[in-house]
């Protein structure tokens, strides 16, 4: 009798010709997407062109989006080089899916760019992990590699995705091909309807709480259950994103009809297989919520694993606030933020960073209810102004601290609630620096108090978020 098995385990068995896979298995495996970026892009170049020559080409151009996102708003040279080393590659490889911030002069000494002047009048597209599947790369039963460790968002999308190192995405690059050990699953179930005042942000800090930040270590991490169903695919994106901070190998949700309404609008290739798992698939750990019974959470410094429920924390005063990055900078998380500041004035300064241009565009567009905004009626980006956020451009920003001058990097021993995934010392910036993750629910409302607030002091009922995010 065939061996039951995990969507991750079909997928990879798919993609090294076998008819199964089991854990601990290695395999080589044909891989369908790699992406790369402005940190890591330039080091993966060097190594492709050491190792299979200077006048080498890649596998399939066509299939290596590069997606310049970190260092983009400074003035360090150095990051302008990495820009440039960029554009002569995709130039050389004839490579069609790199979105440039043209707005970047890499003559050195030109200091800090002018940010595009309409985030939709730009090839520039923001951070890697957002703009992969605005830009038609996520499809279930596919495989993504990315020189990037949160490159495992994509699995909200059914696929597997994980990121690599420089070496091994030069190897990718050169030959379409990788070599993984098959992981284990951990299958973790939320039961119930996501209530108004959390966010899949909560849930997967009460899962990281709970297995530890290093209790998935080389494992995939299956999120299943009416809970996950009830998110928004770009809820879903938040789970899957910070399955790294647990250490898996990849995170993966079922594939429904808002995934594949969103892909099937977006996809730039018309072909995919959507995997199940196997009834009688075995685990390695099983882990279930009652939504009903889960409390806005945050993870206070320094690790993502100290967790604690948002009114524990309520004595903790903040410095600073910031809302963005690839796990918390997409529309919903805007539109969460927005209706709690909405009317409202900010008590601590806050930093607001759309994840893309298109999540800017969409900033401009649409209103509270995540509909088109009508006459009378103000948009997201002036809500969230009136209340005094500062906006910055698309980009990654703080969220890896960056240079001195990057938007929002914490420069001093401050405390910040942020949206963001990390909070190992210097992460943002200062090492001595606090920063508590939370969801956009939880950092808007401490936004307004200056001290860790519970999201459920500014809210009514639910938060509606429309046509916002769905395809």
């Amino acid at each position: 009798m065939p061996r039951a098995m995990t969507m991750t385990e079909k997928i990879l068995a798919a993609h090294c010709g076998q008819d199964q896979v089991q854990p601990g298995d290695n395999v080589w495996v044909n891989v369908d997407i790699l992406m790369t970026h402005d940190v890591c892009g330039p080091g993966t170049i060097g190594i492709f062109k050491e190792r299979f020559g200077k006048d080498a080409k890649v596998w399939d151009p066509t299939r290596i989006p590069i997606i310049p996102d970190h260092y983009i708003f400074t003035a360090d040279d150095k990051c302008h080089r990495n820009i440039q080393i960029l554009r002569d590659f995709v130039t050389e490889q004839g490579i069609p899916y790199y979105y440039d911030p043209d707005f970047v002069n890499t003559q050195a000494g030109s200091g800090m760019p002018n940010p595009y002047r309409d985030p939709t009048q730009t090839n520039y597209k923001g951070v890697c992990h957002k703009a992969l599947p605005e830009e038609g790369h996520c499809r279930p039963g596919e495989i993504m590699l990315g020189t990037d460790s949160h490159t495992c968002t994509a699995g909200a999308f059914g696929q597997f995705a994980t990121g690599v190192g420089n070496t091994d995405a030069a190897f990718a690059m050169g030959t379409g091909k990788t070599w993984l050990k098959v992981p284990p699953t951990m299958k973790f179930t939320f039961k119930g309807n996501i209530p108004p005042y959390l966010t899949a942000k909560d849930l997967i800090l009460a899962v990281i709480g709970q297995v530890g930040f290093s209790g998935a270590t080389y494992k995939a991490m299956y999120f299943t259950g009416d809970g996950v169903q009830s998110l928004s695919l770009e809820d879903r994106m938040t789970l899957t994103n910070m399955a790294i901070e647990a250490g898996g190998k990849n995170g993966i949700c079922d594939v429904d009809e808002k995934t594949l309404r969103y892909v099937e609008a977006r996809s730039n290739r018309p072909d995919w297989t959507v995997y199940q798992e196997d009834v009688n698939a075995e685990y390695d750990g099983e882990f279930t919520w009652d939504l009903n019974d889960l409390e806005p959470l945050v993870a206070k410094p320094h690790s993502p694993d100290n967790t604690a429920t948002a009114r524990e924390c309520k004595d903790i005063k903040l410095d600073r606030a910031y809302i963005g990055s690839c796990t918390g900078g997409k529309i919903t998380d805007m539109i969460f933020a927005a209706n709690i500041l909405h009317g409202q004035q900010v008590k601590i300064p806050t930093f607001v960073v759309p994840g893309s241009t298109e999540v800017h565009a969409d900033m401009k567009r649409l209103g509270l209810d995540g509909e088109p905004v009508k006459e009378g009626q103000k948009n997201i980006e002036q809500v969230l102004q009136d209340a005094g956020c500062l906006l910055g451009a698309a980009s990654c920003a703080a969220c890896l601290g960056g240079p001195q001058d990057t938007f929002g990097r914490l420069n001093e021993p401050i405390n910040c609630i942020s949206t963001t995934n990390r909070n190992f010392p210097g992460r943002m910036g200062h090492k001595e620096a606090g920063v508590f993750l939370a969801s956009p629910l939880t950092a808007a409302a401490s936004a307004l108090t200056g001290h860790v607030t519970d999201p459920r002091d500014y809210i009514n009922g639910p938060i509606t978020t429309g046509s916002a995010g769905i395809c």
